[in-house]
């Protein structure tokens, strides 16, 4: 029973991280188009850091993942 509550524990964690990850993506590329405030790369800085902060957590996340 131990290990079922931990793989649930788990699974759900990781679910929500994907749930995190895709809405820090779809709000990135929903302000892509913006042509207001400061630049970075041809893109709105602010989707630029949406962009990097979705990788990072996506990258943790994977290392967390295969770690265990």
């Amino acid at each position: 029973m131990d290990d079922l509550t931990r793989s649930i524990e788990t699974s759900s964690n990781i679910l929500f991280l994907g749930l995190i990850i895709s809405a820090m993506i779809i709000s990135g590329s929903m302000l892509f188009d913006s042509q207001h405030g400061p630049f970075f790369l041809n893109m709105p800085l602010v989707s630029a850091i949406l962009y990097g902060s979705a990788a990072v957590l996506g990258l943790l996340g994977f290392y967390n993942y295969i770690r265990k």
